[in-house]
């Protein structure tokens, strides 16, 4: 990746140590402020006992990820108005009496009054995003990006807004936080901060028990229920273990501050939520923030998979009530429900999951909705499986559940998760005869009819053409067999085929095999005698089997019989 390099030719001041500017206060014009690889801020800073504000005409969101461990002293506390002005600033991460804390790990300046200031050397936990008025990140840092450096991984929060105030709900707006971040490291744990703030100028300061606070529940739950409630802004600090993965909502509700009783008209944010990581972590940055706004969000539904259990299948038996999790922000009403569908890929055989419930067909009261579905998993076969072994699918086989969720107006979204059918046994190979041998009523057995009188048939002949039809190494549901295992003919020396009372054949004319080209065909002499023989046809089958299963094959009688 080549990223952006800012050189900054210092020809009337340089400034190194932020204590050092303390006598820069007030008075300045507004200024280009630059941190790291975010998009230039514009506004005016000053600094008091080491804590350097920033006043900004844009959002500028900060967060200590993990303890700096130098210039812990120096902090750095962005401010920048609300929308309404003269009546409050945003206010983001935790706050104390109505204020938010200044964070620390600021390092020194570069600044000339022609170039604007640049804040360098600052601590590695300190992480700060430069955002646009309308609330937005940049998607990536430097100016270019190529193919070849792609986020390994993304971090991603979501602002949900759900219900806009009035005078029946007390005037409270409320919103999710819906934070998902991958597993980031395999051996090391990982510090990461998620945050939130709102409008001052809008919302009221959270204290206890008033009416704006905020509960963490699992994705896809739509009320606080017995969580705790904590009254402060979303400021959450913790170390991600190895090989450890985070999905977490945050309900939040924010009420009206004192005299405000609606919304102003604007298009600015009214909240922020942010996700911070440590730097170049992730990459791709436009989604570690999100905002609310003056009207409800509408969101695609969400699909929650983390509680569907799909293991345990075996060859032969069903799976039943497994359960998915959908929500969205979207309040139900009278015949728009949020619902889902579940149909299930048995290999390219598609076909609507059984007992698909989504629960009551009455309306949730919301705000949003979310419901738990369940279904059955019921394979199209007895003899259906997909592995040969755990969790290895089978050459060119494949399964999967396919989950659509569509909210009440109608907007849907879909998730695929991969099915495994454990095998629990080896199918033996499957064959036909020519239609040639027809069942005698009397032996019961496919046979060769040779009359004298019609010595020009085929079975007096003795060339039957694609005798041994069909050949597959399993029944057609047994998907995995057919994907590992081939199927051949088993044959004696000379390839002969093993038959009883040889005498009706001639000398060397007992029946044997002629393989050409992929067909089966049969040949053999008759003497002319009167007489019948029974032969055997035996198919096995061959490839990879599961663990604990061996060959299988499968035989057939038929006979060849003479008569006048």
């Amino acid at each position: 990746m080549i990223k952006q390099s800012r050189v900054f030719k210092n020809s009337s001041l340089v400034i190194a140590g932020v204590a050092a500017m303390a006598w820069m206060t007030g008075g300045m014009a507004a200024t280009s402020i630059i941190f790291g690889d975010e998009d230039a801020a514009t506004g005016t800073f000053q600094v008091t006992n080491q804590t350097s504000t920033f006043t900004l005409l844009a959002p500028f969101l900060c967060a200590d990820v993990g303890t700096p461990l130098t210039h812990a002293a120096n902090k750095i506390n962005p401010v920048f108005a609300g929308v309404t002005p003269g009546s409050g600033n945003f206010q983001f991460g935790g706050v104390t009496a109505g204020q938010q804390s200044p964070v620390g790990g600021l390092g020194s300046w570069n600044y000339s009054p022609s170039t604007g200031l640049s804040i360098v050397q600052s601590d590695p936990a300190l992480v700060c995003y430069s955002l646009s008025a309308s609330g937005t990140r940049k998607a990536t840092p430097g100016l270019f990006v190529d193919d070849f450096e792609l986020p390994q991984f993304d971090a991603n929060i979501t602002v949900r807004t759900v219900q806009l105030p009035n005078s029946d709900n007390s005037f409270v707006y409320r919103y999710y936080v819906d934070v998902n971040i991958p597993v980031l490291s395999p051996t090391v744990q990982v510090p990461v901060v998620i945050r939130d703030g709102y409008d001052s100028s809008v919302f009221g300061a959270p204290v206890s028990g008033g009416g704006s606070y905020f509960c963490a529940v699992s994705i896809g739950a739509t009320s606080c229920g017995a969580n705790p409630i904590t009254y402060n802004n979303v400021d959450v600090s913790q170390m991600l273990a190895a090989n450890q993965q985070l999905h977490q909502r945050y309900i939040v509700s924010r009420q009206l501050k004192a005299g405000v009783t609606s919304l102003p008209v604007t298009s600015k944010p009214l909240v922020l939520g942010a996700v911070f990581l440590p730097t170049d972590l992730d990459t791709k940055l436009d989604n570690n923030v999100s905002a609310g706004f003056t009207g409800l969000s509408d969101f695609l539904p969400t699909i929650t998979t983390t509680g569907t259990n799909l293991s345990g299948l075996v060859e032969g038996s069903v799976l039943t009530n497994v359960s998915v999790a959908i929500s969205d922000d979207t309040t139900e009403s009278v015949g728009n429900l949020l619902n889902a569908t579940v149909s299930i890929d048995f290999d390219g055989n598609v076909q609507q999951a059984a007992n698909v419930n989504c629960g009551s067909t009455s309306p949730q009261a919301g705000p949003g909705a979310s419901r738990t579905c369940t279904f059955d998993v019921v394979p199209p076969d007895a003899n259906f499986a997909t592995d040969t072994a755990p969790g290895t699918y089978a050459s060119g086989v494949t399964a999967s559940v396919i989950i659509t969720a569509v909210d009440a107006r109608g907007q849907s979204v879909t998730t695929s998760l991969p099915l495994h059918v454990a095998s629990s046994d080896n199918d033996a190979p499957v064959f036909d005869l020519s239609p040639l041998a027809q069942v005698n009523e009397i032996s019961g057995y496919p046979t060769l009819s040779c009359s004298i009188a019609s010595s020009n048939s085929p079975a007096c002949l003795g060339v039957i053409a694609d005798f041994v039809t069909g050949m597959k190494a399993a029944p057609a549901g047994a998907v995995d067999e057919l994907g590992a295992q081939g199927a051949f003919v088993a044959y004696l020396d000379g390839f002969h085929l093993a038959c009883t009372d040889p005498t009706i054949f001639g000398l060397n004319g007992q029946p044997k095999y002629v393989f050409s080209s992929g067909h089966v065909d049969l040949d053999y002499n008759l003497t002319g005698a009167i007489g019948s023989a029974l032969c055997y046809v035996t198919v096995a089958d061959y490839g990879t089997y599961p663990s604990g299963q061996t060959q299988k094959d499968n035989s057939k009688v038929f006979q060849i019989v003479v008569t006048p």
